[in-house]
């Protein structure tokens, strides 16, 4: 009795590697998250990503070109329903559940306290948090690992997304601040994949992440200062977060040097 598979060295190589980038990962998660509760959360929900993922792609099968290479639609398709359908509605529930006492929960940190609706909306932020992290360690089990540009910024990105998010699991003060910063740049990684399928206006898009970079940077800037009234100098968090919008705003600042190139081409033909 025998079992032929048919793997290539390649094949081998591939997955050899897609499982090194996600044990790193969680390895990452298993040293610094602040409860093994929200450890198991998070590898549950990389579970439910990576099933997600495939159900998506039999759905939107085939590849669509990227800076001319082939990459696969569901990569696309499952970060729209992260970004937008998860994380947007999880934006939406927060704030409107924190609405009565929202400049107090902006600067707070983890309350702790022990009534049903405290706990049922920490939970909810943590939440918001773990599946984050699940969704970065998601792409290191289904997508193949190569040094373009494009996939190395977003390994930059992943990591610091990671980082930051749980840091703010950890913090002690400013988690609103960092919370909103962190949902709402996801709407920004929405309206990036939604113009990468060629369904958005090149100046819509341009316009609202460069938004959205501003809105990051303003609220990093404010938890910055609510750390230097405390008497503390927080640069972790703005360590990470900077990596995070250079990749975000790097294919604005790509397009907007392309176009001025092209426009002043053609003046210098006429």
């Amino acid at each position: 009795f025998s079992v032929s598979l048919n793997y290539t060295d390649n094949d081998l190589r591939r997955a050899f590697r897609r499982v090194m980038i996600s044990a790193s990962f969680a390895g990452m998660v298993a040293m610094f998250s602040p409860t093994l509760e929200y450890t198991l959360l998070t590898f549950s929900l990389v579970l439910f990503y990576v099933w997600m993922n495939a159900v998506v792609e039999r759905y939107f099968p085939g590849n669509i070109s990227l800076d001319g290479k082939p990459s696969p639609k569901f990569r696309l398709y499952t970060s729209i329903f992260h970004d937008g359908i998860i994380a947007g509605g999880l934006l939406v529930a927060i704030l409107y559940f924190r609405a009565n006492k929202l400049s107090q929960w902006l600067t707070d940190g983890w309350e702790g306290q022990h009534s049903d609706n405290n706990i049922l909306l920490e939970t909810l932020d943590a939440f918001a948090l773990c599946v984050t992290i699940a969704f970065e360690i998601k792409d290191g089990l289904v997508d193949d690992f190569d040094l373009s540009l494009e996939r190395v910024g977003i390994y930059i990105h992943h990591v610091a997304t990671s980082g930051a998010c749980l840091y703010i699991l950890n913090c002690s003060y400013g988690k609103g601040y960092m919370l909103v910063n962190a949902l709402q740049a996801l709407m920004g990684s929405l309206i990036y994949c939604v113009w990468r399928l060629k369904k958005l206006n090149t100046i819509i898009y341009c316009v609202t992440m460069t938004l959205s970079n501003v809105l990051a940077t303003t609220l990093m800037i404010q938890f910055f200062l609510l750390a230097k009234s405390k008497g503390e100098l927080a640069v972790l968090f703005p360590l990470l977060c900077i990596p995070i919008g250079l990749v975000r705003q790097y294919p604005v600042m790509e397009v907007i040097v392309k176009n001025f190139s092209k426009n002043r081409s053609i003046s210098k033909a006429h």
